[in-house]
């Protein structure tokens, strides 16, 4: 398996790529499998004083806990049902944040350069799961209406989203800006849009809140 730190812009990044590494439905992976990978990864990336942002720390305490209850010689029927919904949770979101990914690397290889200035690689980090999951919930609700929207929606840019979130009074939860999109394409461009003026600082994200500094 090759060693390519360089990729991983956050927790999910690695998740994702500890996943395709297997090549194997993602749910047929056992928890405590994934805990110990990700683990193992961010040792070799602390012993290459690779700096790892909280957000590391977190997501593998959260995944530790996961396996411990896995590995649990007796658990309840309840227990069990609740272990169950979390790990079915976070693979939603492990598979949501990849196809967010690759929606914005499609978009990304169809846009000439000077329309679409945000650098993937420089926003991405600043995804959490709060976001990821709100993502998840827009995308599964858009399906249908998207059909109607797509031409409309395909003439926006990032620079022209960003201006019009600026505009708009905060604070608003990461959900309800991303559901104002009509289509994959418009969802792109908002979330685009939100990552780059929190990297600018024009905008501060907190718990699935996005507010004014």
């Amino acid at each position: 398996m090759i060693f390519r730190f360089e990729e991983f812009e956050g927790p999910l990044d690695l998740l994702v790529f500890l996943v395709k590494q297997k090549k194997v439905d993602i749910k047929s992976i056992p928890i405590s499998v994934l805990a110990d990978e990700f683990i193992d990864y961010m040792q070799k990336m602390e012993r290459l004083d690779i700096n790892l942002s909280s957000d590391f720390m977190v997501t593998a305490s959260y995944l530790m806990k996961l396996k411990s209850k896995a590995l649990l010689p007796r658990i309840s029927e309840e227990e069990k049902k609740m272990l169950e919904d979390e790990k079915e949770r976070l693979y939603e979101l492990i598979e949501a944040y990849a196809r967010v990914k690759e929606m914005v690397r499609s978009i990304e290889r169809k846009e000439i350069k000077p329309r679409f200035p945000v650098r993937i690689s420089r926003t991405f980090g600043k995804m959490d799961f709060r976001m990821v999951k709100a993502i998840k919930a827009v995308v599964d609700g858009m399906k249908v209406r998207e059909k109607v929207y797509r031409i409309k929606a395909e003439s926006l840019s990032v620079e022209e989203m960003m201006e019009k979130l600026l505009n708009e009074d905060y604070p608003q939860s990461i959900e309800e800006i991303l559901s104002k999109a009509k289509t994959r394409y418009e969802l792109v461009i908002i979330l685009l849009a939100i990552l780059e003026l929190i990297r600018l600082g024009k905008l501060v994200y907190e718990r699935g809140m996005v507010l004014l500094p």
